[in-house]
């Protein structure tokens, strides 16, 4: 098949969008399958990682709301229609999708808002407690509905490392590795706000921080390193799957890498950091599965004695690794990509 994503990363929304759709991709990459990309996009590290992924990248500009930038980027693109166009954007719905008629033949929405209507074959939503009833009057009836975490879109490297850092969990150690992970697109320098605040608690943790070169972080990070031999500094890493298994403690956003924390049963502080990802990691943390800090208006103040509390809570911890393993299993991927080829 050739197929199109469509989607969108900036530093309001961040990476995720971008990161899931190449999850997804490179599964269907695999099986034989032609992907192209059609993207918006003002960070630099999203664009590395796309780069980096080896597929066709249609970089827009800017995009209105009937998609016709998209349509017409494909038609130049493609010599004759394509097969399916996938959308995962805020900015485009059933307008822009009912006009990527023109150039693929069917149209798949991947969508975590339900705030609005899609025209399109199959809708993907893999948020925390999402039902296929929650779109009924945002679908045709025609359109299949994939709704929760069953359905969340990993690398599948988070799947074959699953049982080691689940078995890692069970020993109850104590809490000896912080892995701190921003999200690509480091929102205001969010990284190194979150180091600089955590470097006070008595943890005696070793700090692993994940950014991407182009950070806003970077010289943040590099000071505080200097003054703080435990902590670490992973640029562009392509190991944070390992880092994740061999970590104790997390803190992250709560956007799209909580399904990845959740599969490899990490315990997590989880920083919300944008409104779309505010009722996800507040189900979340009332399930037990994380905790859920509000760092919409700045980081909390409270985050060093939360992290402190956590470090030296191992039953608490294990408690929270076993709930978080249960929402994801990792094996999303396979299952979204049966049902690409059904169509």
């Amino acid at each position: 098949m050739r197929i199109a994503f469509r989607c969108d990363a900036s530093p309001s929304i961040g990476g995720g969008h971008v990161m899931r759709c190449i999850s997804l991709a490179c599964a269907l990459g695999e099986r034989g399958h032609e992907v192209t990309f059609v993207c918006t996009t003002t960070s630099k590290s999203t664009v590395k990682a796309l780069e980096e992924s080896h597929f066709p990248v249609l970089l827009l500009e800017d995009e209105d709301l009937s998609g016709e930038r998209t349509t017409a980027a494909l038609q130049g693109h493609w010599n004759q229609r394509g097969d399916i166009i996938v959308f995962d954007s805020y900015v485009l719905g059933a307008l822009a999708e009912t006009r990527s008629r023109r150039v693929a033949r069917r149209v798949v929405a991947i969508d975590d808002l339900a705030n609005r209507r899609h025209d399109c074959e199959l809708l993907l939503d893999q948020s925390y407690g999402r039902s296929a009833e929650t779109y009924a009057e945002f679908v045709p009836r025609r359109c299949c509905v994939l709704a929760g975490t069953r359905y969340a879109l990993l690398r599948p490297e988070f799947a074959v490392h699953r049982k080691a850092a689940l078995m890692r969990r069970s020993m109850k150690a104590p809490c000896q590795r912080l892995l701190v992970t921003m999200g690509l697109t480091d929102v205001g320098g969010i990284t190194a706000q979150v180091v600089q605040a955590i470097s006070s608690a008595r943890t005696g943790m070793v700090i692993d921080a994940v950014v991407g070169r182009q950070a806003t972080s970077m010289g943040s990070l590099m000071l505080i390193k200097e003054g703080n031999p435990n902590v670490n500094i992973h640029v562009d890493t392509d190991r944070l799957c390992e880092l994740m298994t061999c970590s104790d403690l997390a803190i992250g956003g709560a956007g799209s890498t909580m399904w990845e924390r959740c599969c490899l049963g990490l315990p997590t502080l989880a920083l919300i950091l944008a409104d779309n990802q505010f009722s996800a990691a507040r189900a979340l943390s009332d399930a037990g599965c994380c905790i859920s800090l509000d760092a919409r208006g700045g980081i909390p103040p409270n985050i060093a004695s939360v992290v402190e509390d956590l470090s030296h809570d191992n039953a608490g911890r294990h408690e929270m690794a076993l709930r978080a393993s249960d929402v994801c299993d990792g094996l999303g991927v396979s299952r979204v990509v049966s049902c690409l080829e059904d169509l």
